[in-house]
């Protein structure tokens, strides 16, 4: 090359990324602009990315038949089996939960004081799983936005 870039290629290489995807300052991109203008090398390399990005774009999949997602996502029998393994999961938890207290408060190897702050920790726990069940049942029921179709 006879003529003088103003920014060498070592400096501008790493930002054509950035200059294609519009993440560059104002100035960055300017001195990518010039230098581009001036050199052929970095053109390439930017067709190529380019290319590259186009490709890539391309290749991701298209979801457009959106009557099957929605018949996915609405599928009767995995709600219902759902709703099924959660109920299961609440019989059988509750009697242990029951049974384990039962036992806990009975051992007289364990402090009193410590039965009462093991005893407070769950409570609140149960406390705070209710209360936020609670506000989920409430907001499903008022939900506006429970009909709009993705």
């Amino acid at each position: 090359m006879s003529q003088q870039l103003p920014y060498s290629c070592g400096a501008i290489e790493p930002l054509l990324s950035g200059y294609l995807d519009e993440e560059l300052t104002q100035q960055e991109s300017q001195q990518v602009r010039i230098h581009l203008a001036s050199c052929p090398s970095c053109q390439q390399q930017l067709t190529d990315l380019t290319a590259i990005q186009g490709a890539l774009r391309s290749e991701l999949p298209q979801i457009t038949d959106k009557e099957r997602v929605m018949a996915i996502v609405n599928d009767k029998p995995s709600l219902w089996m759902q709703r099924f393994g959660w109920l299961l999961l609440l019989i059988t938890i509750l009697p242990l939960s029951a049974y384990g207290a039962y036992v806990f408060w009975l051992d007289t190897g364990v402090p009193v004081w410590v039965k009462w702050v093991v005893s407070g920790f769950w409570l609140g726990l149960i406390v705070l799983f209710l209360s936020v069940a609670r506000q989920r049942l409430i907001a499903a029921k008022t939900d506006r936005y429970k009909r709009v179709q993705l």
